[in-house]
């Protein structure tokens, strides 16, 4: 059942960009938290992808392969911007 919310014009870049600066703000707190214990970390990082796999599967259900194969490569890019600023 795809999100109702996903079927206005606008809403899915807005999430998309939501979803991006929910990225940004775990990772500084991951950077944060890097003195704490490990298994915090992976809780974090399980959360973030949870979210971003939550959103593939709902375009995925929609046939829209377009913007999955855009999604995925935002998510490659921005984990490549992760590496590079770490």
């Amino acid at each position: 059942m795809p999100l109702l919310l996903l079927s206005y014009p606008l809403l899915p870049l807005l999430l998309l960009l939501l979803l991006l600066l929910l990225q940004i703000y775990l990772m500084y707190h991951l950077h944060l938290l890097r003195h704490q214990q490990q298994h915090q970390q992976q809780i974090i990082y399980l959360l973030l992808y949870l979210i971003f796999l939550l959103f593939l599967l709902d375009r995925i259900q929609q046939q829209e392969v377009v913007q999955v194969l855009l999604l995925l490569l935002l998510i490659f890019l921005s984990a490549g911007l992760i590496a590079v600023l770490y």
